[in-house]
């Protein structure tokens, strides 16, 4: 990644035919940068950003942050944009490969999470796995359990596995149990809110 590091031009000399004088190059103005130059640079820079702060958060390093020099001329400032885009299609392969594993292994964490509930706010969520072994989940309405592809992003972003007083709480309400949808019949089963199976399947007092 060296599209930030200008080149290490030392002084270059010659003489001019006939003569013993020496010029040097580096007391000669060279073109600064154009606008569109810069801009191309700084844009390339923060894509490569951008992904790498991405690949971090989902492989849980920290993100690399170079000390981005500019170019000091036109020539510089293009030999930065064919390195910079080099840079960037590198990171972005890299990326796509972070999150082809990331989803992979959110995939086996939450097929193991098959019939949990989840809460947030006022609404209960199932989730389940599809006949592809994907999980999603499933959101009570007040009648049935409905899906919509958002509910398991939803469910990441802003629930939390339900308690048992939650749970409880849904039993009483609908007079099933909120874990495999049938209705409550044993006398503990009605006073606690869910059935005995599913309190031992998630762990919950019953009895």
């Amino acid at each position: 990644m060296r599209f930030g590091s200008p080149s290490n031009f030392g002084p270059v000399h010659f003489a001019p035919t006939g003569t013993t004088a020496e010029f040097d190059f580096d007391a000669v103005a060279q073109p600064q940068p154009t606008e569109g130059q810069m801009k191309f640079v700084a844009d390339l820079r923060a894509a490569w950003q951008e992904a790498e702060d991405e690949i971090a958060r989902l492989t849980g390093r920290e993100a690399r942050r170079p000390a981005w020099q500019d170019p000091a001329s036109r020539e510089e400032a293009s030999a930065m944009i064919d390195n910079g885009k080099n840079a960037r299609d590198a990171i972005r392969a890299e990326l796509r490969d972070a999150r082809r594993a990331h989803r992979a292994q959110d995939v086996d964490v939450w097929t193991q999470r098959e019939r949990e509930i989840w809460t947030g706010g006022a609404n209960y969520f199932r989730i389940k796995i599809s006949s592809a072994g994907n999980p999603y989940a499933v959101l009570w309405d007040g009648n049935e359990w409905t899906y919509d592809g958002g509910n398991l992003r939803t469910v990441k972003a802003t629930c939390h596995r339900a308690t048992a007083a939650e749970a409880a709480a849904w039993g009483h309400e609908f007079e099933r149990c909120v874990y495999c949808d049938q209705g409550l019949s044993h006398p503990n089963s009605v006073a606690v809110g869910y059935g005995e199976k599913c309190a031992s399947n998630h762990g919950l007092p019953w009895g």
